[in-house]
């Protein structure tokens, strides 16, 4: 899996968490890159990011990598999945309970809420290994002596 890598400054950091405010993105960073977020920004926006603090301080330049997630995985997880599940619930519950009462429709109303329990189980263990990760290139000390 490939990930984005930009550097940034810690600028706010509370009791968990570190909010970094990240450097401008080089315009060959950008190039080919469809997701729109620096287009879409006006040079007077900032972009920042929250992380875990671990052992941040205020004023320390760090490099954070942010993995890179393929469209179709998202879609097929948050929609493809949770319809799936909501059709085969109609279907078995037209199937097992024939008539023209509401239960068949609650048996698929059951399957799209399970669907999207499945979508998040899949996001949490499957894409464990894939959070944003922050190293430190200098400590606030030293850009600050700079």
């Amino acid at each position: 899996m490939t990930a984005r890598q930009e550097k940034g400054t810690v600028i706010k950091v509370g009791r968990y968490k570190a909010e970094i405010q990240m450097d401008e993105p080089a315009p060959e960073v950008c190039e080919g890159c469809s997701c729109g977020l620096c287009s879409g920004m006006s040079s007077s926006t900032a972009r920042t990011m929250e992380v875990d603090k671990d052992s941040l301080q205020e004023g320390d330049r760090v490099l954070v990598k942010v993995p890179q997630h393929s469209g179709a995985l998202s879609m097929t997880m948050l929609f493809v999945v949770p319809m799936a599940l909501f059709v085969l619930g109609m279907i078995a519950g037209i199937t097992l309970i024939p008539g023209d009462g509401g239960l068949p429709v609650l048996i698929g109303l059951l399957g799209l809420v399970g669907g999207f329990g499945l979508a998040g189980l899949i996001e949490r263990f499957a894409l464990r290994g894939t959070s944003v990760e922050v190293r430190r290139l200098a400590t606030a000390s030293a850009t600050q002596t700079t």
